[in-house]
């Protein structure tokens, strides 16, 4: 099916899971199967481009008892033993979802901390083996001798296929039906050739490994102790024991098995018989390790000589990645990306980016702290811009950067380098687990990673799409929630349970042999059978495991649709397993909901003038439901923020950007003599004119559907001096009610329209201020989701989202919004949404460069643009799905525009102003002095 489909052209889709807790008590098979469904259900322009996978397909396996890693232990599935058992346990759900991806899907699997600690487990049990045990190395190269005879036999039987079916093909190709038959038959072979010649690929290449470690274990050994005489016996006498046995078997595989074991034994031969005759003086390293090996044995240690650990190094890498392989099932090329950091370079049609990917940028494994999301545009500066090979990213171009060790998910964009155009999108990737499963475990006093973030509050799951679209690379971050996942998971189960009952009344009767060969673990065959959907079992699956599977399904729709409290849920489910023919209803009856945010508009100081109006048209086309005007929308006037330190403002940086235009642009110096004269609204009542001038025609949109207007007080209106507190939200409230109930009359007057005065009647009533001293803060029932608003939200730091809802514990989940830090921000945290908006205020102007602190949370400057939030909620107004679009200045105004121009202007001017404030400071000291 994947193969069928192809991926977008005129967007570059990423999709990003985090730590899915594979095989583990807290793995999530509704988040699986709700996936895969949604998969299903996407269009080509709705695909993946690039699917990341960010750790956790497969459990720790700790091989040494301690406290910490016996909770590990707790939470494995019960009866796997070993990385191999998870890797087959995790498959049925993986290879579902990798099939439903275009061929051209790149997918990516960052390991996580358990993938990297197996890794230290298989090399420690290497390194021990090396200093104790070369019987054990032996028989892992007669493994891997065995491995690749079997496929070199498998694959001479492909190739024996291949040609009967171009044979067939050639026969049937007036025959459709049969051509196609043929043709599928030959992918399937192909498929399979790949697999084998690959496993082939690896077993060599470990088998080489494990020779080289063998040779020189030998090599570092001290001969004239007496044991290699009796060790060359005993090896002499196995060969002719096989030697003998292989002349009585007929069973192909069998033969092949001792013919491995007869390799094996001969390089042992080879090896010591070479060193008997070198008798060489006493190796002190032998010694050294002779003493250490009670200690060894004792502690798990293994720490080996510098040689054999660069081999041990390479060995337990190949036997972890093919583990890994075999979990993903082998059949979709597959990056595997054991480095920190990695990053390519993307084409995404009319404009390229740099996507870098990392687990963690932490260098500690282990638990997740608070700030976990923090500054991790920060540590990409640090840790990738500085080890990245610059063929893997060009540092002209804008960063995505995804990463997937963090407690919940957030989204940031922030300039690459101090106030530089380019930005990084940086993602923060929460875990794909489930989360009752994970507080479960918690309450058992399970502590790993995963029960850590319990106790926090902010446990959350789900997986995220960011679409990247031209020009000017806009960025839409969407969250799909677990209660998504969870409806499409009951619509999924539903219809399997037909699948699942029409196949029993075709097998039922039927005469299935059971294969002999089958997976070894009975409790392994389970698993695999139980994990997978009814329509993926086999026929003898299916015969062996119907009454258990049937069960199962019936008890989790009972169970996700409570039906024992639910009457409706509960008829619905009767007919279902009654077999009736009647169709399956699906739980997704949702309501849509947009919101526009705008905020810190900061009328009268340095407002970016056509990026409003800019801002103002896009919106007007996009039709949101809701205006929030999240305050600092006036930037009133008060003693810190008056026209002494508004640099940009002041006659000697105006005379300076005047000089700068003459020079490169004089068509622009009407612009700026514009511009100039509507940003210095000192008189603050003419500051609300100006603004509801502009925010007019969006506003009468948005009322003539009975959608209304938010607004919130900001921190510099209401710190205006004058007589009394002046509040932000109630002056441009009350003046957009008088606007609109002017507009009202008016349509009255001219005859009326009982629907539009209607809905304009409803967006007046519906206009709410949010109120506060220095910060507007409050809520809004808006179509049953509450709403949270606020100017600023908890602290001025990247963790405030996190911090805000740990500190406040709403009384339901809602969204909050807020703005107030010039920042992009948006995230979940367990059912609620957060986001931060962007601000309309020149970020790079001199003012700004003048205050000793910087901007909003990031001191490379602020981001500029509005946010545009789309929410899917169901029948509960839970948010379902969510899309934040963060449309930017650059999104909206070309770099050849007057502003733009003016912009670079101001910029060049900045040092000279600057430094002319700053030697005038100085000339004032030096005078008090």
């Amino acid at each position: 099916m994947g193969g069928k489909r192809s991926v977008p052209k005129g967007t570059y889709n990423i999709f990003s899971l985090g730590d899915m807790g594979g095989a583990q008590a807290y793995m999530s098979e509704r988040n699986l199967i709700g996936m895969s469904r949604y998969l299903r259900g996407l269009d080509n322009s709705n695909l993946p481009n690039v699917l990341i996978l960010g750790g956790g397909v497969m459990p720790y396996f700790p091989t040494k008892g301690s406290t910490a890693n016996n909770n590990y232990l707790d939470t494995i599935v019960p009866k796997l033993n070993s990385i191999l058992d998870s890797a087959i346990y995790m498959k049925p759900h993986l290879n579902r979802m990798l099939s439903l991806l275009p061929k051209e899907t790149k997918i990516i699997y960052t390991l996580g901390d358990e993938d990297r600690k197996n890794i230290l487990e298989i090399q420690r049990s290497l390194g021990l083996a090396y200093k104790n045990d070369m019987e054990y190395l032996e028989k892992l190269i007669s493994d891997e001798n065995l491995t690749v005879n079997s496929r070199v036999e498998i694959l001479k039987g492909i190739d024996t296929s291949k040609a009967k079916f171009r044979e067939m093909l050639a026969k049937d190709k007036n025959e459709q039906s049969k051509y196609d038959r043929d043709m599928k038959e030959l992918q399937n072979i192909k498929v399979k050739e790949g697999i084998n010649r690959e496993e082939k690929k690896e077993a060599e290449e470990r088998r080489d490994l494990l020779k080289a470690l063998y040779t020189l274990k030998v090599q570092e050994s001290d001969p004239s102790d007496g044991k290699f005489d009796k060790y060359l016996s005993q090896k002499k006498e196995e060969m002719s024991k096989i030697l003998e046995e292989m002349k009585n078997v007929t069973d192909s595989d069998k033969l092949a098995e001792l013919s491995a074991k007869s390799k094996a034994i001969s390089n042992s031969i080879r090896v010591m018989g070479n060193k008997m005759k070198e008798k060489s003086s006493t190796n002190e390293q032998y010694k050294s390790d002779m003493r250490n090996k009670s200690v060894d044995n004792y502690t798990g240690n293994s720490l080996t000589d510098h040689r054999s650990h660069e081999i041990i190094n390479k060995l337990s890498e190949s036997y972890y990645l093919s583990y890994l392989k075999d979990a993903f099932g082998r059949k979709r090329k597959l990056t595997l990306q054991n480095e920190k950091v990695d990053g390519m370079i993307i084409d995404a049609g009319r404009g390229k980016f740099n996507l870098i990917t990392a687990y963690s940028l932490n260098v500690i494994l282990g638990a997740r702290s608070i700030g976990s999301n923090n500054k991790i545009v920060g540590k990409l500066d640090i840790l990738a811009n500085n080890g990245l090979n610059a063929e893997k990213i060009n540092p002209k171009l804008d960063n995505i950067l995804v990463t997937s060790k963090n407690n919940n998910s957030s989204f940031t964009i922030e300039p690459y380098r101090d106030r530089s155009d380019l930005l990084t999108f940086a993602l923060a990737q929460g875990p794909f687990t489930d989360p009752g499963k994970v507080t479960s475990k918690w309450n058992e006093w399970v502590n790993t990673k995963y029960t850590q973030s319990v106790q926090k509050g902010i446990v959350s799951n789900g997986f995220t799409i960011l679409r990247v679209s031209d020009p000017g690379l806009p960025v839409k971050y969407e969250t799909k929630t677990s209660d998504m996942l969870f409806e499409l998971y009951v619509d999924e189960m539903k219809e399997q349970y037909k699948v699942l009952n029409k196949r029993w009344s075709i097998v039922k009767d039927q005469d299935i042999q059971f294969p002999l060969n089958g997976v070894s673990n009975a409790d392994l065959e389970y698993y695999v059978a139980m994990n997978k959907l009814p329509s993926e079992l086999k026929d003898w699956e299916l015969k062996k495991y119907y009454p258990l599977i049937k069960a199962k399904i019936e008890d989790d729709l009972k169970a996700s649709m409570n039906a024992e409290r639910n009457p409706e849920a509960r008829r619905e489910l009767e007919m279902l397993f009654s077999q009736s023919s009647a169709d399956v209803k699906s739980n997704n009856e949702n309501n849509k909901l947009v919101i526009a945010l705008i905020n810190d508009i900061h009328i009268s100081n340095n407002l970016l003038y056509e990026l409003l109006e800019k801002s103002i048209e896009d919106l007007i086309k996009k039709e949101p439901d809701i205006l929030v005007l999240g305050g600092d929308i006036l930037d009133g006037f008060y003693k810190n923020h008056g026209a002494e330190p508004h640099i940009n403002n002041s006659s000697y940086h105006v005379e300076k950007v005047k000089d700068i235009l003459r020079k490169d642009s004089a068509d622009t110096l009407n612009e700026f003599y514009k511009m100039k004269s509507e940003q210095l609204y000192f008189n603050i009542d003419e500051q609300v004119i100006f603004l509801l001038d502009k925010l007019e025609d969006l506003v009468y949109k948005i009322a003539e559907k009975g959608g209304t207007v938010i607004t919130i007080s900001g921190n510099h209106y209401n710190k205006t001096e004058g007589q009394g507190h002046r509040d932000e939200s109630t002056v441009i409230a009350n003046s957009l009610r008088q606007r609109l109930q002017g507009y009202l009359d008016g349509i009255r007057k001219a005859g009326g329209n009982a629907e539009l005065e209607k809905n304009l009647e409803k967006a007046i009533y519906g206009i709410t201020a949010i109120v506060g001293g220095e910060f507007g803060a409050g809520e809004k029932n808006i179509n049953g989701l509450k709403v949270y608003l606020s100017h600023e939200m908890g602290t001025s730091s990247e963790s405030s989202l996190v911090k805000y809802i740990m500190d406040k514990r709403p009384d339901r989940p809602g969204a909050f919004i807020s703005g107030h830090d010039h920042i992009a921000e948006a995230g979940f945290v367990g059912p609620n949404l957060f986001v931060k908006g962007p601000s309309m205020q020149e970020s790079d102007s001199s003012f700004m460069n003048f205050l000793p602190i910087p901007v909003g949370d990031y001191p490379k400057g602020a981001i500029n643009g509005y946010t545009l939030i789309e929410l899917d909620l169901d029948r509960d107004s839970r948010i379902l799905d969510s899309s934040i679009e963060y449309v930017l200045a650059r999104n909206l105004i070309r770099s050849d525009s007057p502003s733009a121009i003016i912009s670079k202007a101001n910029k060049k001017a900045d040092n000279i102003s600057v430094n002319y404030h700053n030697q005038g400071d100085k000339e004032k000291s030096k005078s008090r002095t």
